[in-house]
Formats: C-alpha cells, sequence, structure tokens
C-alpha cells in the first residue's frame, strides 16, 4: 500500500497485489480516502477485506460485486459505537472477525461482505476495564483470541489479558496470560494464531523499561479445556458466609453468565459451598474464579483440611482462571468448600477484597 503520488497523503490510497513467484505488480484498489488493513478472505480470496477510518470501518473489494469497494457492516443497526481489528482468517466462511467495542453489544462479531447479517458470536465485557481489543481466529472458525485492555485503556504501563474465546459457546472464555502495553506499536499484546492453530504468540510490554518480549501458548494440539467429570455453577450451591456477605453477579464471561460473590468485613470471613458426591476419594479440584484489582487473599479448605497455599485473586485487570487442586480428599454425600479471607495486597482497591467464583468441577 502507498500513497498516490502528489495527493494528501494522509487521505489517499493505492494497494497493489504482488506475484511472489513472478513479481507481476496488479493494482486492486485507489482512492482519495486513507484505507488500511487489507486482507484476503482465507475462504473466498476473490474478497479482500480493509479498514477506513470512521464510524462505518469494515469495508471489502470484490472483482465483481464491490470493485470499487463497499462497507460491509451497519455497526449503527448493530448497536455498536466502534468495531475495529478485522481478520479474515476463517477457511470456513468468507467473512471477517470484528471486535466490537462499547455498549450491550461489546463482544467479538463475525461479518459477511455478501449480504448475510452480521452475528455476535461472543459477548464480551463494555467497560474499558477488560474490554476486547484486537483480535484473531483459527482457520476452522472454531477459536478466537484476544487482548483486553487495562483500567485506563491501553495507555503505557496498562496490564491486560489475553484471553482464548470458543465461539461456539461450548466453552467459557479463559485467560491465557496478562499482558503489559508499551508506548509504541508493537507494544501491545496483539494476539495470533500459528497457520497450524496449534500455538498462540502475543507481545508482554515492562512498564519500567517499555522492552517488549514475545510471550507463546502452547495448545498441544487441542485448545479444548480438559473435561470435568463433575462440576457445578457456584450461585447453584449452598452457600453460608461468616463475617461478610454473598451476592449473584452478571458476566458474561462466566460459564452460565453469573457468579458468586462474596465480600467480607473483615479478615476472618468465610464463603461456604456445599456439594455431594455419590462416593468419596481422591480427586483434583477445578475452581474457576473472576480475578480482579479488587480482590483479596484467601486459604481454600475442603471438609476443614487446607488446600493448597494462599490463594492470591488480585490482578490488574478483571481476568478469569482455572486452578487446580491434585489429590483433594473427599467423602461421600456432602463436602464443604470453604474460602477464608487472609488479607489483600497493597494493590487491591477494595478494603477486605472481594472473591468471585463462577465455577467448581472435579477431574
Amino acid at each position: 500500500m502507498q500513497p498516490l503520488p502528489g495527493a494528501d497523503r494522509r487521505r489517499s490510497t493505492k494497494a497493489v497485489e504482488i506475484g511472489l513467484l513472478d513479481g507481476r505488480v496488479r493494482e486492486v484498489f485507489s482512492s482519495s480516502v486513507f484505507a488500511t488493513h487489507f486482507q484476503y478472505s482465507a475462504h473466498d480470496p476473490e474478497w479482500i477485506g480493509y479498514s477506513l477510518g470512521g464510524k462505518v470501518r469494515s469495508w471489502a473489494l470484490h472483482p465483481v460485486h464491490a470493485p470499487h469497494g463497499k462497507p460491509i457492516w451497519d455497526q449503527d443497526a448493530a448497536g455498536v459505537p466502534i468495531g475495529t481489528h478485522e481478520v479474515w482468517k476463517s477457511r470456513a466462511d468468507t467473512g471477517c472477525l470484528v471486535v466490537g467495542i462499547g455498549s450491550s453489544s461489546a463482544g467479538l462479531w463475525m461479518v459477511h461482505p455478501d449480504g448475510r447479517p452480521a452475528r455476535l458470536l461472543a459477548r464480551g465485557p463494555s467497560a474499558t476495564n477488560g474490554a476486547y481489543d484486537h483480535c484473531d481466529l483459527t482457520a476452522d472458525g472454531r477459536w478466537a483470541v484476544t487482548d483486553t485492555m487495562g483500567r485506563k485503556g491501553s495507555t503505557l504501563g496498562q496490564v491486560g489479558t489475553v484471553a482464548l474465546v470458543d465461539l461456539t459457546g461450548e466453552h467459557p472464555p479463559r485467560t491465557l496470560g496478562t499482558a503489559g502495553w508499551g508506548s509504541a506499536h508493537p507494544g501491545h499484546p496483539h494476539p495470533a494464531f500459528s497457520p497450524d492453530g496449534r500455538l498462540v504468540a502475543y507481545t508482554d510490554t515492562e512498564a519500567a523499561t517499555d522492552r517488549t518480549r514475545v510471550v507463546l501458548c502452547d495448545s498441544r494440539g487441542d485448545w479444548a479445556p480438559r473435561p470435568a467429570a463433575w462440576e457445578a455453577e457456584a450461585e447453584d450451591l449452598v452457600a453460608t458466609t461468616t463475617g461478610g456477605r454473598t451476592e449473584v453477579f452478571t458476566d458474561p464471561q462466566c460459564g452460565a453468565g453469573r457468579g458468586l460473590l462474596f465480600t467480607p468485613n473483615a479478615p476472618g470471613g468465610t464463603l461456604s459451598c456445599e456439594f455431594r458426591l455419590p462416593e468419596s476419594g481422591r480427586r483434583t479440584l477445578r475452581l474457576r474464579v473472576k480475578r480482579h484489582y479488587s480482590r483479596g487473599i484467601y486459604r481454600l479448605s475442603v471438609n476443614g483440611t487446607p488446600v493448597g497455599g494462599p490463594l492470591d485473586l488480585y490482578s490488574p485487570v478483571a481476568a478469569y482462571d482455572e486452578p487446580e487442586f491434585a489429590g483433594v480428599s473427599l467423602r461421600s454425600g456432602t463436602n464443604v468448600l470453604r474460602l477464608t479471607h487472609l488479607g489483600q495486597r497493597p494493590e487491591s482497591t477494595t478494603t477486605p477484597g472481594t472473591c468471585a467464583v463462577d465455577r467448581v468441577g472435579l477431574l
């Protein structure tokens, strides 16, 4: 892509296609507007997606259906204030995955150039803290990866998360890691899958030095989480508290759209949840928890026996995590899982720090 000679360099674009085998150059687009992010559709390479600034960002070219380019997404009709960072990597369908930012329609959208309506595949946070920003998807269209903004957007020193999203909705989103934002491109996470879909790579920038490194996450061939033999939503369990209060909170990233929030009055407050099993034995316990900048540090116990070390639920940005605890002794009948508030980090914004549980599972 290069500016037209003699034109306003800020608002002129010429896009050319270069044959890597024969070196031939063919102009595919020329306009007085500033267009960016040209991408072939992996499913139908005759469609070429690109972006324009302003209210309607998602556009596409086609030699027959849109030789001069056309807008492909009515963001106003979708209720999306900002649509950004399109990727056309799906080999399963002609279309692009787009991040919708703001309002109740925030999340990951699939947008088509052939007249089919856009679809919200995965809802995401609508507030700045935790809002989706950049995205990528696997060639089969099943898995997406996205980075999230920090408490103050995407400025230097902010910490966001990198989240894996199942676009079928079978599994709730889960956090692959946290990442800092740098002062300049490519100082943001911008996660992407490897061509075979096995790896996710993203950048992580240290605030103190503004130095960026690349982080790799390996799925070992399958991004699906290990299935639990038994699991329950926390808000469906019998819950009791001492020295505090519990409430059900809503979040589209929870497994059932809701979770259980405990706010202690002081260190020593407890949240207890009961669950029943048909037989005794030792199992691996999995908690799905929501980390946050208002969280505390807790001791986990089952039937009065401590499990693991102190569980620090603090994160500078909202993030879901699934810690696992092996060899937990369970009994037939009623079991009691208890979280006892121990304290909190100095950075935590709520005193005492809270605790949020989405789901309990056994492997």
